[in-house]
């Protein structure tokens, strides 16, 4: 009897690690680059948010409320949750402020003290 091995040889095992190894080199810096787009994204939502909530206090006449940031929106009625700035944009630990100044909303993102440690 002729027995034969089944099995893959060691040239085609190479062949397959280095077709994965190509796609691999390929779609990572894709997904990371997709990922950074998506971050500000939604960091100009959010400021967009802001800016919003941010007119209407003013249009209310609510100019003495400011500036904004996330612990004073417990009493904030234009603001029901603090967006959070989005990671990957290099302020992890940031957080934004929202100034009214000179007729000009300014939106920027405020180092927390966690972040400076």
């Amino acid at each position: 009897m002729n027995k034969k091995k089944k099995g893959f040889t060691l040239i085609e095992l190479i062949i397959v690690i280095a077709i994965i190894s190509i796609l691999a080199a390929i779609a990572i810096p894709r997904y990371n680059k997709s990922k950074l787009k998506a971050a500000y994204t939604a960091d100009e939502a959010n400021r967009q948010v802001l800016t919003t909530a941010a007119e209407m206090a003013i249009a209310d006449g609510n100019v003495d409320s400011f500036p904004w940031d996330d612990g004073s929106t417990t009493d904030n009625e234009y603001i029901e949750k603090w967006p959070e700035i989005p990671k990957g944009l290099g302020h992890d630990e940031d957080s934004y402020r929202v100034n009214y100044e000179n007729g000009v909303i300014k939106i920027e993102p405020i180092i927390t003290q966690k972040a400076q440690d």
